[in-house]
């Protein structure tokens, strides 16, 4: 979600800027920082875990350039154990929770070989963002119109002249430390992730970090031409966020079951049955089914709700719903889906309580259907 992918972003950029500082002052209090804040963006967004990556062997490459070069060995482990510590006891109640249920520290993505978890990266989603997979290295400058847009003008104005310029004349250990972190990165979300551009937050932000020195390469009584540009690339980004984001926000529904089935698609007549009726949700049929658990759960969030994928067969449903007393099952579908759940909801086994469709949005023609489980005497 944007709020978290915002978090994590300013989370990863903080911490890069406490390890871009000379390491002759890495104090034990910004070692312990540093080791806080890559613990704090691991545990806010898994996308992010190879750009966690990416600052850890950073500084794990400084430390040992600086300290075991000069056998300072006793000064080193310390150094090291106070990252390291402070990492761990950010994660550990998490991973160690995750490690016990799933046999997966980093549940719900997949690690080959080890437990359960999910592969995003199988289905890529590059055409919402850019013409075709190959297009992407000239984004932004072919960043879409839309609520996941902005950055583009700003970056290509000032960031990229800026960095091309740091190169020259820059110190050498920030450039150095931004270049691992990119090159760990962009693999990564290439090959693990559906290419959504929202996980590379953190490195844009900490791109435009070099929009004073786009300024330099001008000469000095020209900057405010260069200024000014900036400024107008920021109201642009500004200009797009307004349209795109906040404009369509404010004109949301703000009753509870009519922005549910307009925005999310969530069917007012499932959100809103008697909270002790207990509820099994069967998504993987239709886009946005993530979100629904929490309207679900009902005003006082107290139903019980059993969330369960597309793959799960009708017996096994059935055989939930029996043992724990769960009466009904929710099921949106896209149209090309629709059979499929006709299918596996069959009269043998279900009546069929209420059925609506989404009318308007997003989401418009999702069949939205309401299973009542039949008697097992009947």
């Amino acid at each position: 979600m944007q709020w978290n992918d915002l978090t994590a972003g300013t989370l990863l950029m903080v911490t890069v800027a406490l390890a871009a500082a000379p390491v002759a002052r890495w104090t034990a209090v910004r070692l312990v920082l540093l080791g806080l804040g890559l613990g704090l963006t691991a545990t806010t967004k898994l996308a992010l875990l190879p750009s966690v990556g990416g600052v850890g062997v950073f500084v794990l490459g400084a430390l040992l350039w600086r300290y075991a070069r000069r056998r300072d060995t006793r000064v080193l482990l310390g150094h090291l154990a106070a990252v390291t510590l402070a990492f761990w006891i950010v994660v550990a109640p998490w991973w160690l929770r995750n490690l016990a249920r799933y046999d997966n520290p980093i549940y719900p993505a997949g690690l080959p070989f080890v437990g359960r978890g999910y592969f995003f990266g199988d289905s890529p989603i590059d055409t919402r963002f850019v013409p075709s997979a190959k297009a992407w290295v000239a984004y932004p400058l072919l960043e879409p119109h839309s609520d996941q847009s902005g950055m583009g003008t700003l970056f290509i104005v000032g960031a990229v002249p800026g960095f091309l310029l740091a190169v020259r004349r820059c110190c050498r250990q920030p450039l150095v430390l931004y270049g691992v972190v990119v090159a760990i990165t962009l693999p990564a979300w290439w090959a693990l992730t559906p290419h959504d551009p929202r996980f590379l937050l953190g490195l844009g932000g900490l791109g435009l970090s070099f929009l004073p020195w786009s300024l330099l390469a001008m000469p000095r009584g020209q900057r405010w031409i260069g200024g000014a540009l900036l400024v107008i690339a920021a109201l642009f980004s500004a200009l797009v966020t307004l349209d795109q984001a906040l404009r369509p926000y404010a004109g949301q529904p703000n009753t509870r079951a009519e922005f549910y089935g307009r925005v999310w698609g969530i069917d007012p007549a499932a959100a809103f049955l008697p909270e002790r009726e207990g509820l099994l949700y069967n998504a993987g049929y239709a886009s946005l089914t993530s979100v629904a658990d929490y309207p679900l759960m009902g005003p006082s969030l107290t139903r019980l709700v059993i969330f369960v994928d597309a793959d799960v067969p009708a017996d096994t449903i059935v055989k939930v719903m029996r043992d724990v007393g769960i009466r009904y099952a929710y099921v949106p579908a896209a149209p090309e889906s629709v059979p499929l759940v006709e299918a596996k909801f069959a009269p043998a086994q279900f009546t069929v309580a209420h059925v609506s469709i989404v009318e308007q949005g997003p989401l418009r023609g999702t069949r939205r259907s309401l299973f009542r489980l039949k008697d097992e005497r009947a």
